[in-house]
């Protein structure tokens, strides 16, 4: 998966965009960074679940 970024915009609801800023913080990571690893985290999860229900 290489260091190779890609620029995107997502758009969060205020509350959860204070949750991850907070989170970040508290973890001293970059916000960036937290999103992608909850992202990675999740689609894993989803593709199990996904890869399950294939019959």
């Amino acid at each position: 998966m290489g260091n190779k970024r890609k620029r995107t915009t997502i758009y969060l609801p205020d509350e959860l965009h204070l949750e991850l800023k907070v989170y970040a913080a508290k973890t001293q990571q970059e916000m960036s960074k937290v999103v992608e690893q909850s992202l990675r985290k999740y689609l894993r999860e989803d593709m199990k679940h996904a890869n399950s229900n294939d019959g």
